[in-house]
């Protein structure tokens, strides 16, 4: 297990896949309240104006949410973790790459997460991902429903030691199995590995933060991640 925070071993089948973004924008109407963060059951739930945000694999009891930003294009928030203060997580939802459709009423916008992987010691960043979702919902009125989404694509932004990513599986799929619909469910689960042997030192952060050496006279090191959660219209945080 690399981490406290949601990420276990899984194993998968490769999988690639694209995002699509339009382009365009909306500005925020006029009083929108802030963003807000809640709890349910314990899991973190944010509201990202338009839908919440929920974050299954983490715990409201160990981990702050705090907004860290909100615009008329995005709205971003950090994660603190408790038992490593260190590590910051974000997550955002954009909407500059949204405009709604005059003949379809359709609006794409953008869910960002990056995740840091660090040596517990030292609080090094050895690794830090990132992974990316489109949701397209209609918008009329009051009515909103999602039309469709694409699946979550994951990557390496940063990392100590050459690496890849391998046996990855991914998606996002309606609750109820088909479209329209107003709940989306996402999952993903990989293998991250370095792709060359690296020194006793790059060595020692990576066991450090969780990653595993193979037993090769130079060996490899191996982690793995996971991560689910819900995507939801009409069911806003405290309301």
């Amino acid at each position: 297990m690399i981490m406290k925070r949601g990420f276990f071993v899984f194993a998968a089948v490769l999988m690639a896949i694209s995002i699509f973004a339009g382009t365009g924008e909306k500005n925020a109407e006029p009083n929108e309240p802030a963003a807000k963060v809640t709890s349910q059951e314990k899991s973190i739930v944010l509201d990202c104006r338009y839908f919440t945000y929920a974050l299954e694999n983490l715990s409201a009891e160990d981990v702050h949410a705090e907004q860290a930003k909100i615009s008329a294009n995005t709205v971003e928030y950090e994660l603190h973790h408790e038992a490593e203060p260190d590590i910051v997580d974000t997550v955002s939802a954009d909407f500059t790459a949204a405009k709604t459709s005059k003949t379809n009423g359709i609006r794409p916008s953008i869910f960002t997460r990056t995740m840091e992987i660090k040596d517990k010691k030292t609080s090094k960043t050895v690794v830090r991902l990132k992974y990316l979702i489109q949701v397209d919902f209609y918008e009329r009125g009051s009515f909103r429903a999602f039309y469709g989404a694409s699946s979550p694509m994951l990557v390496i932004e940063y990392a100590i030691a050459p690496m890849k990513l391998v046996n990855i599986a991914e998606g996002v799929k309606s609750t109820t199995g088909r479209y329209p619909c107003t709940s989306l469910t996402y999952s993903y689960s990989a293998n991250l590995c370095t792709t060359e042997p690296v020194t006793a030192k790059v060595g020692k952060l990576l066991s450090g933060a969780g990653f595993r050496p193979t037993e090769d006279l130079k060996p490899y090191y191996i982690a793995t991640v996971f991560d689910t959660g819900t995507i939801d219209l009409y069911s806003r945080p405290g309301k």
